[in-house]
């Protein structure tokens, strides 16, 4: 082993920087920890929202093993999917709205159009960045995963009203915006 000076701050700064790599990489899983975790404890846990956790925390963990262009696209996902989260379980707490003589939820419709929100989001920044087929899967699963935490509470009906409006409005940002350019 060498004691030059030199030799050594250099292996101290590869040192550092491989590890800073790791917490980089770390950081979908993390913000996806401090998404799930609240709603596991204050939401209402069933088989669906359990699902639906571990499937986003997977998911993102995956991301830590995979390309750098995946890992660019994990945390737009988490924050576009973390629309109808928010959105679901504000709806969920909201009550109901009636009009014209009938009564209906709020969480359908709010996770149909922050599904929408967060489709258009995310297929704007796929068209931008003329993503892959595989970072483009791996981001809509985080992001329909995470959302789906919170439309969970209007059952199958809200993550599928999520489904609708995150693959429709993707499809159409893509294709409008392939299109214009």
């Amino acid at each position: 082993m060498t004691t030059n000076p030199s030799v050594l701050a250099q292996t101290q700064a590869r040192a550092a920087f491989r590890r800073s790599q790791w917490l980089e990489r770390l950081v979908p899983t993390t913000l996806v920890l401090f998404l799930v975790v609240p709603v596991w404890l204050f939401g209402s846990v069933d088989n669906k929202t359990a699902a639906f956790g571990l499937l986003a925390l997977l998911a993102a963990f995956a991301t830590t093993f995979l390309g750098r262009e995946v890992q660019r696209l994990a945390l737009p996902g988490i924050i576009a999917g973390s629309c109808p989260l928010l959105c679901g379980l504000i709806a969920a707490h909201s009550g109901h709205v009636c009009a014209g003589g009938m009564c209906s939820t709020l969480c359908v419709p709010a996770c149909l159009l922050s599904g929408g929100v967060a489709g258009a989001l995310l297929g704007r920044l796929w068209a931008r960045l003329a993503s892959s087929l595989p970072v483009v899967g791996v981001s809509a699963l985080l992001c329909w995963s995470v959302g789906a935490l919170g439309c969970a509470c209007a059952g199958h009906g809200g993550v599928t009203a999520l489904s609708l409006g995150f693959v429709a409005s993707a499809a159409l940002s893509l294709a409008w915006l392939r299109r214009s350019s």
